[in-house]
């Protein structure tokens, strides 16, 4: 059948293979009806037969197809009709009787073709419902399978926002954590210079009043500026600028404020560009780091080396250089004897050699003191032997070392701030201690070089009136020097009273 059964039942030109067929068989039971009539008898009446063929094709093919069935039947009848010769009151009633026959055979031709049309209108209805019916859900499918992968996608990326909060927020709190426990301060501005965020160390340092309920991170509504935060320090003006400006600032001193003590913070400031939110405005990240102990280090160790440097001096001119004046004079002394008497007695001569070898004993004393000698020819275990001996011959108090063979000897400049890190300390022991004996030790602890210094006795109360910087100076230089050796130094007393300050280093730094 074609695709619109309609236009082919109704259109002769569309005539299908299967209206063709149902033709040749309502043409074929014609034939069959005719047959039939003309072999029987006259009195046996098949005129209703011949309706049989036009209702069939009236009904599969249409009422333009079964027409001419209709009137091929009806002269087909009377035809037979007429040969059979049957006396009619009137010879018009053969005739009257086919008009029956086909007028009949057109009603019923018609009706059955709108019957059959309307079937077949209604099946095509019913079809194209049914067709409608399965492309509604064929639809409505394919908009669940739709809505069920968008529903998946979206708790897909629900649950990875919020595994991605979740890391943030993880995130947050481990840089917060960071930031409220850190030493340096650290300020985030944008490009104005207005504050973002601060961290405790940075309101401590920076001496920042934030308002109430503020904690770190500083509200849009909050409008507080770098500059006169640091205002008074040096440089502080052209710095801030060169940092909203872009450049990069890295580790400069800004000193202490002019107008604060000297018990003030001294700041040195290093930046970084830092991403604010999620857009494209950026900010500046000021790290403020107090550099005070540090300062006061140096201040120390500059003051150490300038009393060292007095003390040389002093040696030199009360020591060495009243010797060799006497030196001198006794030169002076024999050349006038010489001159009155060639044949002085040698015991001048002999008291000028000493006076000379005393001289030589006292220069290498004091070049000892800058740098022992000993430390590259016979070790640091020597060299504190020596110290010891001094000591004990120099303040008649019990200095004695402990310092079985090891196995590895340090580099020489780990050896000599070692070596100087056990005079300061027995120095500290016979200064500040009431000790009756002192002892130093070296002890090698698998990877670690560990030196002791260790006054026995009761510590002594320094007097209110008493200056006690010195003490805190000497500590400060020992520190100073463990840290120039990657070492650890430790000063602490022990239950028993004696003071210990020991210094351990890693063999890293040591050669073997």
């Amino acid at each position: 059948m074609t695709s619109n059964p309609r236009t082919a039942l109704e259109d002769p030109k569309e005539f299908s293979s299967r209206s063709t067929l149902f033709f040749l068989l309502g043409v074929a039971i014609l034939g069959v009806v005719a047959f039939v009539d003309w072999a029987t008898w006259p009195e046996i009446q098949l005129r209703l037969c011949y309706l049989i063929p036009t209702l069939i094709v009236a009904w599969y093919v249409g009422a333009w197809a079964a027409l001419p069935i209709a009137g091929i039947g009806s002269a087909v009848w009377l035809f037979i009709e007429l040969q059979y010769n049957r006396p009619y009151e009137h010879p018009v009633i053969p005739f009257i009787n086919a008009t029956v026959l086909l007028t009949a055979s057109i009603v019923f031709t018609l009706l059955v073709s709108a019957e059959a049309r309307r079937k077949r209108q209604l099946a095509e209805e019913v079809a194209a419902r049914k067709r409608a019916e399965a492309e509604l859900l064929a639809i409505n499918e394919t908009l669940e399978n739709r809505v069920q992968e968008r529903t998946a996608a979206a708790e897909s990326r629900a649950q990875e926002l919020q595994r991605s909060e979740e890391a943030l927020s993880r995130s947050t709190a481990v840089l917060t954590a960071i930031l409220a426990t850190m030493s340096e301060g650290v300020v985030v501005t944008d490009r104005s210079g207005r504050l973002r965020l601060v961290n405790p160390a940075a309101v401590s340092l920076l001496g920042i009043d934030l308002p109430k309920d503020v904690q770190m991170l500083l509200p849009s509504g909050v409008d507080l500026r770098l500059l006169p935060l640091i205002d008074g320090y040096r440089g502080a003006g052209s710095v801030i600028k060169q940092a909203l400006a872009g450049g990069a600032i890295q580790a400069v001193e800004l000193g202490r404020k002019k107008q604060a003590s000297d018990t003030g913070p001294w700041l040195m400031v290093s930046t970084h560009r830092v991403q604010l939110g999620s857009g494209t405005d950026d900010g500046i990240a000021f790290v403020f780091t107090d550099v005070s102990a540090s300062k006061e280090t140096e201040r120390a160790v500059s003051e150490a080396i300038e009393e060292e440097q007095q003390r040389i001096g002093q040696d030199l001119h009360d020591g060495l250089g009243q010797h060799l004046v006497c030196t001198a004079m006794a030169v002076s002394v024999l050349k006038d004897r010489f001159t009155e008497n060639p044949e002085a007695r040698p015991d001048l001569l002999n008291g000028i050699a000493t006076m000379v070898d005393e001289a030589i004993t006292h220069v290498r004393d004091i070049a000892r003191g800058l740098f022992p000698a000993s430390l590259e020819h016979q070790g640091l275990a020597a060299t504190l032997k020596v110290l010891v001996d001094q000591v004990t011959r120099s303040t008649q108090i019990q200095c004695e070392i402990e310092a079985p063979a090891i196995l590895v000897e340090p580099k020489i400049d780990v050896s000599f701030h070692l070596y100087r890190i056990a005079q300061e300390a027995v120095a500290n022991a016979i200064r500040h201690n009431t000790p009756t004996r002192i002892i130093v030790r070296l002890e090698e602890h698998g990877s670690q070089l560990r030196l002791s210094v260790i006054s026995v006795g009761k510590p002594v109360e320094a007097a209110p009136s008493a200056p006690s910087g010195r003490s805190g100076l000497g500590l400060a230089i020992m520190q100073h020097r463990a840290r120039l050796i990657q070492g650890d130094l430790q000063h602490y007393t022990e239950s028993q009273g004696d003071t210990v300050v020991e210094c351990t280093v890693s063999h890293n730094p040591l050669a073997s």
